[in-house]
């Protein structure tokens, strides 16, 4: 059994690439076009000319726009199915899509390469002015011995805002000793239970949130509605710095869970809930309460569920 990973280590980036990918986004919405080799023809000469971008570069920014069309039109046609004459729909393509985030997808062996020289790691990219050899690289020792024995994807440069660092994701693929489970696990998520767990050896218990995490969530709520209510500039910074906090609360609250659950089950299959509508078809009860409808928000319960899914997926001693 193969499982991909994705390595983190950290890394000056143009926003070239960015704009290109924002230039074909929006001259692309009359047509809509998903097909790579049409956007070559059309798009390929101009990227290349008007933003200096290196030709492996050039493609994989319309391979992004090609990606990008793509899932509009599984969200288009979903929204359409469910309310065909709503004005979400009528007004879906009225604006391009935007890419905001700074990054840059290289080609593994083509604009990105990685070496070992004297024990330590170096990559090697693609920029606008050329070629940046011997960078060093510094990042987790398991995630450089993954680039020695794995096999190497095709790695994204991206731009951490509060740190105001860059980072280089690079996904590997290796092969895991697939398990015989000692027992199925069932664990289906839920709003005044984040999750209720019943396993073959009949074990059965509900995992509910402390008091401490809710109270929590509850003061970063509080400290959004004053700052929204300001609407200053600095309000709005601080509200930026929170949800990035508050995102990695829930991170950690997420993570705490999962790792209850895979120590709890040694040597478990886990059996998780089909989310998909999840937000759809829940039954709308709440009315007019938006403590209550804001409660039921809080917690992004795919993540939960990936959290398990990849750790039970990693190699044994390597969580």
């Amino acid at each position: 059994m193969t499982v991909t990973l994705t390595c983190r280590f950290k890394l000056e980036l143009s926003t070239a690439y960015t704009n290109a990918v924002n230039y074909v986004l929006e001259q692309n919405l009359k047509d809509k076009s998903t097909n790579v080799k049409k956007l070559h023809k059309l798009y390929y000469d101009t990227i290349r000319e008007k933003f200096c971008l290196p030709a492996q570069i050039a493609i994989n920014a319309y391979r992004d726009v090609s990606a990008t069309y793509k899932t509009l039109w599984a969200q288009f046609k979903e929204l359409k199915r469910r309310k065909p004459d709503s004005k979400a729909v009528k007004k879906f393509w009225d604006k391009p899509p935007k890419r905001k985030s700074l990054i840059v997808k290289y080609t593994c062996n083509r604009t990105a390469s990685f070496k070992k020289i004297n024990g330590e790691w170096h990559a090697s990219l693609s920029t606008l002015q050329g070629r940046i050899k011997w960078i060093p690289m510094k990042g987790w020792s398991r995630h450089f011995k993954y680039l020695e024995s794995c096999k190497i994807g095709d790695p994204i440069l991206t731009y951490d805002k509060s740190s105001k660092t860059f980072f280089l994701l690079v996904p590997v693929t290796l092969e895991v000793q697939e398990h015989q489970p000692k027992e199925i696990v069932g664990v289906d998520i839920g709003e005044r239970h984040i999750a209720a767990v019943a396993s073959t050896r009949g074990t059965r218990y509900l995992i509910d949130l402390p008091e401490e995490f809710r109270r929590r969530k509850q003061h970063y709520q509080r400290l959004r509605s004053e700052l929204m209510s300001k609407g200053t500039r600095s309000a709005k910074r601080k509200l930026a710095r929170i949800s990035r906090r508050e995102k990695r609360f829930t991170e950690n609250v997420l993570h705490i869970i999962a790792k209850k659950l895979i120590t709890s089950h040694p040597g478990a299959r886990f059996v998780l809930e089909d989310l998909t509508q999840i937000r759809a078809n829940r039954i709308t009860y709440r009315g007019e309460d938006k403590e209550a409808r804001r409660q039921s928000e809080q917690w992004p319960f795919a993540s939960l569920q990936c959290s398990p899914e990849s750790s039970c997926q990693r190699p044994a001693g390597q969580s």
